[in-house]
Order: structure tokens, then C-alpha cells, then sequence
């Protein structure tokens, strides 16, 4: 019987991560300390700034001042805030997320039983009273 807890290791945070073939990885992080390695230069490059705090994309929403680490992060970042794109919404109370593994995570919090649009509409109206 195949182990599916054989192909997961632990980060150097503590979290578990899928097992990669590290004999393809040509690339090593020159960081003391840490042991990733990476099939391209680019990942490298990715990673790296983990460690020195590098934010080269700027937002190009007017009047945003955020910077962020990777291009998908700034993409991800003027979507949700910006244009207010959340196709993931929590079926208890209706909330949107991005992706789909931060519904996830919210669903498994969240307190609501089931997602009431009327509800939330009478409490908008009561916070708007106030």
C-alpha cells in the first residue's frame, strides 16, 4: 500500500511540502542557513527575496502605494481590492475570496451556519442607523 505521507517533507518553517526531486534542482540559495534548491534561475531569483525583503512591482492603481514581491501577487492584489474581483464566496455567510484555498480556510472558521443574504442585509442597515 502506497504511503501518501512519503512523498511530503517539512519546510524550514515547520509546514509540510511535497517532496521534490532535488538531484534536477541545479540551482542552490547562496543564504547561510538555508537548504532550498531550484530547478531555474528564476525560482532562485524568486525565492532570494524572501531574504532580502525585495518588493520590485508597484501597484498601477492611482494613488496605491503597494509594492509587492512576485508579479502574481501585485495581479492577485489589484483584482481583489481594486476591482473587486472575488469569485470565491464562503457558503456560510457569503464572503468573497480570490482563491479558492482561502474560502477554504474561512469556510472551516467560519461561524455561521448557513449563508443568509437577508440577514446580512437587515445587519447593513443596522450599522448604518448607528
Amino acid at each position: 500500500m502506497w504511503n501518501y505521507l512519503s512523498n511530503v517533507e517539512e519546510s524550514s518553517s515547520g509546514t509540510p511540502r511535497k517532496k521534490r526531486n532535488r538531484k534536477r534542482d541545479r540551482y542552490s540559495c547562496p543564504e547561510d542557513g538555508c537548504d532550498r534548491t531550484f530547478r531555474d534561475k528564476y525560482e532562485m531569483t524568486n525565492h532570494l527575496r524572501t531574504h532580502t525583503g525585495e518588493k520590485p512591482f508597484k501597484c498601477d492603481w492611482p494613488g496605491c502605494d503597494k509594492y509587492f514581491t512576485h508579479v502574481s501577487s501585485k495581479t492577485q492584489h489589484y483584482k481583489s481590492v481594486h476591482m473587486k474581483y472575488v469569485p470565491h464566496k464562503c457558503s456560510k455567510c457569503g464572503k468573497g475570496f480570490t482563491k479558492p484555498s482561502q474560502m477554504k480556510r474561512h469556510e472551516e472558521k467560519c461561524s455561521l451556519k448557513i449563508y443568509q443574504p437577508e440577514m446580512w442585509n437587515e445587519r447593513k442597515r443596522h450599522l448604518e442607523k448607528d
